[in-house]
């Protein structure tokens, strides 16, 4: 099969993915919403695994048009900025790391930076406003990782993405959730109100059809004339004029002097595979230091709940140690160091050695990979809220044949990041300042970190897996646990990624992470059951149970078989993503 029929081939197997935009009979094209019918998991020679099906597609277009995976990655991170618009924009910060095809690991740190003005942090938390927007960093990382690793032009890779914005695409449940929880701040803003709110001034409802013009234009001009338009051109002195006019901290020479850094790789191995990540202002230190641990203990002898324990004491020490206490991660050798990996240790109760595990590992629920995403109509994004800082943040994963490999997160922050768009734009400005907890040494030009934590496994050199996660605090614990699950417990990648996980209690007033403080998700499909939750008050870890699928992460991975050289790319069965894989290059 040549390129071109295949991409026929991809495009037709994926129609239900694709809104009838511009044509007489919009109606019809938004009934099947494209999270019911895209594959949450696949197989192919190459692929994408993103938060959104079309996102998705937009990196296997690239993909399946003779693009690599830097093309495909930055296709999909476009596209994310469109149809994710809540959670991640041009506004927003990324961080990226490549295996490029001469195995040579690259990092990217595109974070969002305080301005030159920035007089926080604030005694409280600050979730909106312009004195807490930091310089965009998105629009950088992305150029950068086209411009030193991409094959095709800009222009090709950033086609969908300003396809999406132009014509329109059905708004998925979860997005729309994510506006209603917002609503007040849309309609107490002008510019707000003129995009997230329909011709009746109500908020859309699923299936409806999302059109963003100036988004699109903003997006074209980019494609046209690169990042100089976006930092130095007319874009710039609009955001420097809007932000300054309203009391914000960025000048134009903040955004002039802005620039996407090489990010310094932290690695280890585990069990014989190579796990590697990026530090501050990543948290790829985090997930090192936690695998340091694990490493001394027989995970794979443990029952669920030695293992859940042991995972929860671990993650709840380095989290502190890299979130709370350092948090800068500049000593980050010395907290993966021998020496603290000890201090760890001896801090975790170990399990009752003569209690192990017995018989086969539970089964988790798999969603169909050639049908339905396993929890359409189950998931309640509406149910239980974590505040404004809710189902934020998106992270996708590409890779081709050749052996170029990406994973990224993208974020604003909480939801909507500052709440701020500079007008005729059509992208929110993430949040920034304002956060006390990490921000309280911050200067004006600092990047402040993040629990990011984008990881490539290396099996004998060659690639073996690549994830990330979203979700806040909640992104190392999650990522851990998906790398133990697969190793020591030898679940195949979506199993892996199904199974209910657990995470270390931040107690906000203390500025702590709790050993004995655990949240457990406790969910119909996938979720940990009551006597497991018995078990491990039993054993000294209190309990707080969280029903709400994805609320504990959402992870997006790939994995690669080491005899055939195929990918199997998985999004995660609690939220609306797909894989997207293709075949034939």
């Amino acid at each position: 099969m040549n390129k071109r029929s295949f991409i026929a081939t991809l495009l037709v197997s994926l129609v239900p993915l694709l809104c009838s935009c511009g044509g007489s009979d919009l109606g019809a094209g938004f009934v099947d919403l494209p999270h019911k019918t895209a594959p949450q998991v696949a197989q192919g020679v190459a692929g994408v695994s993103s938060a959104h099906p079309l996102a998705s597609l937009a990196g296997a277009e690239l993909l399946a048009s003779g693009g690599n995976a830097a093309d495909a990655a930055v296709a999909t991170g476009f596209a994310l900025a469109v149809v994710e618009n809540s959670m991640n924009g041009l506004g927003g910060r990324l961080q990226i790391l490549l295996r490029d095809v001469n195995g040579n690991m690259v990092g990217i740190d595109a974070q969002t930076q305080l301005g030159s003005g920035y007089k926080g942090p604030w005694l409280a938390p600050s979730f909106s406003g312009v004195e807490i927007v930091g310089v965009p960093g998105l629009v950088a990382g992305l150029l950068r990782l086209h411009d030193d690793h991409g094959s095709r032009p800009l222009a090709d890779v950033m086609a969908p993405a300003i396809r999406y914005a132009r014509d329109g695409y059905a708004i998925l449940p979860g997005e729309v959730t994510r506006h209603l929880r917002v609503e007040e701040s849309i309609r107490s803003d002008s510019t707000l109100a003129a995009i997230y709110l329909d011709e009746q001034q109500s908020i859309r409802a699923a299936g409806d059809l999302f059109q963003q013009e100036d988004l699109a234009n903003t997006l074209q001009r980019i494609a046209s004339d690169g990042a100089d338009v976006f930092y130095r051109g007319d874009i710039a002195k609009k955001i420097a004029d809007d932000l300054q006019s309203r009391g914000g901290s960025i000048t134009y020479e903040d955004l002039a002097s802005y620039n996407a850094k090489d990010a310094t790789t932290v690695s280890t191995y585990y069990r014989g595979y190579e796990i590697i990540g990026t530090i501050a202002p990543a948290n790829g230190t985090a997930i090192i230091a936690a695998l340091k641990v694990l490493s001394h203990f027989e995970m794979e002898k443990m029952t669920d709940v030695q293992w859940a324990s042991v995972i929860n004491q671990t993650m709840a020490q380095v989290m502190q140690a890299t979130v709370i206490d350092d948090p800068d991660d500049e000593n980050y050798q010395q907290t993966i160091s021998k020496a603290r990996v000890q201090e760890f240790l001896l801090e975790i109760e170990r399990p009752n050695p003569s209690v192990v595990r017995q018989g086969p590992r539970r089964k988790f629920t798999l969603p169909d990979s050639q049908s339905e995403a396993m929890h359409v109509g189950q998931v309640d994004f509406s149910g239980e809220a974590n505040g404004e800082f809710s189902h934020h943040t998106t992270h996708h994963v590409a890779a081709d044949q050749n052996g170029m490999v990406v994973t990224m997160t993208q974020t604003l922050g909480p939801n909507f990041g500052a709440k701020v768009m500079t007008p005729g734009l059509g992208f929110l400005h993430a949040q920034t300042g304002g956060m006390p907890t990490w921000l309280v040494d911050a200067q004006p030009g600092d990047r402040p970190r993040t629990n990011i934590a984008p990881i490539i496994i290396l099996k004998d050199g060659q690639p073996f897996m690549t994830l990330g996660a979203a979700g806040g605090f909640m992104i190392p614990p999650a990522i851990v646990q998906v790398i133990s699950r697969v190793i020591d417990q030898g679940y195949a990648l979506p199993e892996a990624v199904a199974a209910p996980r657990i995470a270390p209690k931040l107690n906000l007033f203390t500025a702590s992470f709790a050993m004995d403080e655990a949240m457990l998700e406790m969910t119909p499909i996938n979720g940990w059951s009551p006597e497991d939750a018995e078990a491990l008050e039993s054993v000294g870890i209190e309990v707080t149970s969280k029903t709400m699928y994805s609320l504990l992460a959402r992870v997006h991975a790939m994995i690669r078989d080491p005899d055939t050289g195929r990918w199997t790319g998985v999004a995660d069965p609690d939220w609306e993503g797909s894989a997207a894989m293709v075949e034939g290059l």
